[in-house]
């Protein structure tokens, strides 16, 4: 009697699972026809909108005048006179930094030289006083 009431539920079971699945696939594509739908009629408007409007070949051209492009010539040689007056400024800076460099390196070398010696005079008076 156990395994009748085991298979009973199992086929209960089955057949629930077989008919959630259907009512999920049936209703996955209807959400999937509203899509289309919706492209559709996103498509009819945009054909719509176009229907009304002139072709590219009624289109007019805006002439640019010379004096813009003379004007863009004069910009662009006060931007050039002003990078080379960037580009010295920095070689200036450059070279300030290294002889500041150099400047450092040579106290850092005469400190060291002072506090040799002066570990050495500090030695001579240690041994001096233990004698």
């Amino acid at each position: 009697m156990a395994k009748k009431n085991e298979k009973l539920l199992l086929g209960a079971a089955l057949l629930g699972a077989a008919i959630g699945c259907g009512i999920a696939y049936f209703h996955k594509s209807k959400k999937e026809e509203s899509w289309d739908e919706d492209f559709d009629e996103f498509q009819d408007e945009f054909d719509e909108d176009l229907d009304g409007e002139e072709t590219t070949a009624h289109r007019e051209y805006v002439t640019i005048p010379k004096e813009a492009h003379e004007a863009a010539e004069e910009v662009k040689e006060a931007i050039s006179e002003e990078a080379e007056t960037v580009k010295a400024a920095a070689e200036d800076i450059k070279e300030t930094l290294s002889d500041a460099a150099e400047e450092t390196k040579s106290v850092a070398d005469n400190v060291k030289e002072a506090v040799a010696h002066a570990v050495e005079n500090a030695k001579e008076t240690e041994d001096e006083d233990e004698a």
